[in-house]
Order: structure tokens, then C-alpha cells, then sequence
């Protein structure tokens, strides 16, 4: 991308911070239809939940420690900070970096949470949405979540010195460009996994026009965190070495140069967490165009996988309060519950895996079905 400035080529700082808060708000705006889908229309919260709400305020706190590091001349060129500015700037700096790291794993725990659920006690699913490959790619990315946020808390031994700019260079301290590109392009491809976990499941369906654009949008939004990681990664190779050895503290320009590094970290986590809930907004965007053409039925509701107290289920619940819903769904076959008509779902023995386009396939079928003769 290169680096943004302003017309005057001295101060980035206030771009920096306006660009901070518009992606926070954005992230902010979508976590909380999220919420209000959970509380109104499914009426439960799940794990998932529990992971983005997590990233969502680390997110703040990445928000504040930019616009301090903005206070202290992140953004502006070295020659122009005194050395107690440039200190506090690289101690505001190693803090975002440690709240990165939690905030990005707690938003890929969320989506690894939502898969789990799909997949959880159905037969027939591709071995990848199955328990033990979720549970082996969330042991690995916590693994890599935990090591990165170790290697960024002693960046140098001790740990002051990491801030302190006369003596950076005198020893103790790891290669911070090495490190940081190395972990952003680990990070990438645990993107591009998460983004390919879902597809074996398309082989399993038959898709119409309209099912398929639905689909390419979902998919689409999904790429934007790999894009936002990717872009991050490129930012931290074109900024090069912070400070060099032998070099004065003003010769890098690290301030200057390293400008974008965290605000690119920022967006790829507010991008993740935007792109994480919005397949969770589907029964609340259904909702909204229902309601604006007709009242919708209970057994045109969306169910989720998990949630047996979303709209489709209450119905059943409150005929038969003794029904086990989650015993009767381990049980089901994966290839019957494709067959299934909208009438047999509304009975019990449906179920929705939470992807509109499989929702939509149901009810097509349901209302085809009770046309015919």
C-alpha cells in the first residue's frame, strides 16, 4: 500500500487516529446487531459469542493505545520528537502489539466455535467441520497465539529496555522485523485456512442463482480478513528494520515509517470480527424482509445450530416441553436431514445448519413440495 500522508508530508497522526476510530465504530456497529440478533431473535448467546465480545473490547483498547502513540509522534518524523516522546511512543506501541495478539485469536476462537457447532453430533459432514479438526487447528492457533504474545512481552530481557531507546541496541533483544514478519505471515495463512474451512460442505448442495450470489457475498466478506492480514504484512516488510544497529535514534525515521504498522493491525482484527458476525445476522436480515412483505411461520424462521430456543423451535418446544432437541439432532443423518421438507423441520425432526443458503434450499424444497398434487 505504501505509506498515507498528509499534504503537508509532516504529520500522519491525525489520519492515523480518525482512521482508528471509523474502523472501531464499524466493527462496534456490527458486533452489536450481533448481540441484539442473539438476545431478540435466537434468543441464546453461545461460545462464539463470548470470543467476539472478547475481541471486541480488546479492540478499544487497541484504539486507545493508537491515539496515545499518535500523542507521543507516531505519525511524524523523528527529527521532530524529543527522546521522552519517542520512549513513550515505543512503550504505547509494545502494549498494542501485546493487545493485538489476544484480540486476533480471540476473533479466530470465535469462528473455530461457530464451526464446531455445525458440525457437532451430525453424520455425513466433510471430516474438516468435524470436532477433532476444529479442535486441532484451534490447539494450534492458540499454540501460535500464546507464543507470539510471549516473544512480543520480552522483546528484550529486561523488559524496560524495549522502550528505552538509548539502550535498545546494546543487547538483550530479538529481531523485532524478523519477528513481526514471520508471525504476520503465519497469520495470513491461518486466515486463508479459516476462509477454506467451510467449502468441502458446497459439494453437498445444489445451488440455484440466487442461493449462489448469497453465497459468493458470504464467501467474499470472508476474504477481507485475509486481505486486511496480507496488506498488514506488506506494510511491515516495506517499513524494514526499526532501528538499526550503529544508528542514531532519529536516522530510521521509525516513527515516520512504522506509521501504519499497528493502525493495520487494528484493521485486521475490526475486519475479522465484521466478517465473523455477519453469517450471525442472517436471522435478523430474514426477519427485516419478512416482516416488510408478509408475516413470516415459525417453520420459515432460521434455526441455529445449538440454539434450541431460536424462533423455529419455541413452536415445538412449547407442544412438547419433554422433547430432547439436542438428543433427537446427534441422532440425525446428515443426507436425511438434506431431504427434509419444511413441514418435517417444523416437527422436529429438521434442522438448520445456520448457512442461509441451506436454509433457503429447505424451504424451497418444503414449499415445492406442497404445490404439487
Amino acid at each position: 500500500m505504501g505509506h498515507i500522508v498528509f499534504a503537508n508530508g509532516h504529520d500522519q497522526g491525525p489520519l492515523l487516529a480518525r482512521v482508528s476510530l471509523a474502523m472501531y465504530t464499524v466493527a462496534v456497529t456490527f458486533v452489536a446487531l450481533r448481540c441484539f440478533t442473539r438476545a431478540c431473535i435466537v434468543k441464546r448467546f453461545g461460545l462464539d459469542d463470548v470470543f467476539i465480545a472478547l475481541a471486541t473490547v480488546l479492540g478499544a483498547a487497541q484504539t486507545v493505545t493508537i491515539i496515545l502513540q499518535v500523542e507521543h509522534g507516531q505519525g511524524r518524523h523523528t527529527t521532530e520528537l524529543r527522546i521522552e516522546q519517542f520512549n513513550h511512543m515505543l512503550m504505547y506501541q509494545w502494549i498494542n502489539m501485546l493487545i493485538y495478539f489476544v484480540a486476533n485469536w480471540a476473533v479466530k476462537m470465535s469462528i473455530l466455535a461457530l464451526y464446531y457447532r455445525i458440525g457437532y453430533g451430525r453424520k455425513g459432514l466433510p471430516w474438516i467441520v468435524q470436532a477433532p479438526a476444529v479442535w486441532t487447528v484451534a490447539g494450534f492457533m492458540t499454540a501460535f497465539g500464546i507464543s507470539s504474545f510471549t516473544a512480543q512481552l520480552f522483546l528484550c530481557v529486561p523488559v524496560s529496555r524495549i522502550w528505552d531507546i538509548v539502550h535498545v541496541n546494546d543487547g538483550g533483544c530479538i529481531d523485532v522485523a524478523e519477528f513481526m514478519i514471520t508471525s504476520a505471515a503465519i497469520n495470513v495463512a491461518t486466515d486463508i485456512v479459516l476462509l477454506m474451512f467451510p467449502l468441502p460442505l458446497l459439494r453437498l448442495f445444489k445451488f440455484n442463482r440466487r442461493q449462489r450470489t448469497a453465497l459468493v457475498v458470504v464467501l467474499s466478506v470472508g476474504l477481507i480478513p485475509v486481505i486486511a492480514s496480507t496488506m498488514r504484512l506488506c506494510e511491515i516488510v516495506m517499513a524494514g528494520r526499526p532501528i538499526k544497529p550503529g544508528k542514531g535514534w532519529q536516522d530510521n525515521d521509525y516513527s515516520w515509517g512504522w506509521a501504519w504498522v499497528p493502525v493495520w493491525s487494528q484493521i485486521e482484527v475490526d475486519v475479522s470480527i465484521l466478517a465473523a458476525s455477519l453469517p450471525c445476522l442472517y436471522p435478523l436480515f430474514r426477519h427485516v424482509f419478512q416482516s416488510a412483505s408478509r408475516p413470516a411461520t415459525p417453520s420459515e424462521m432460521s434455526t441455529l445450530p445449538g440454539y434450541p430456543e431460536s424462533w423455529a423451535e419455541q413452536d415445538l418446544v412449547s407442544r412438547d416441553g419433554s422433547e430432547d432437541l439436542e438428543k433427537n439432532r446427534k441422532s440425525f443423518d446428515f443426507e436425511e436431514e438434506k431431504r427434509l421438507t419444511v413441514r418435517e423441520k417444523e416437527m422436529g425432526k429438521g434442522i438448520d445448519l445456520n448457512i442461509s443458503v441451506i436454509v433457503d434450499k429447505e424451504i424451497d424444497v418444503g414449499e415445492d413440495r406442497r404445490t404439487k398434487p
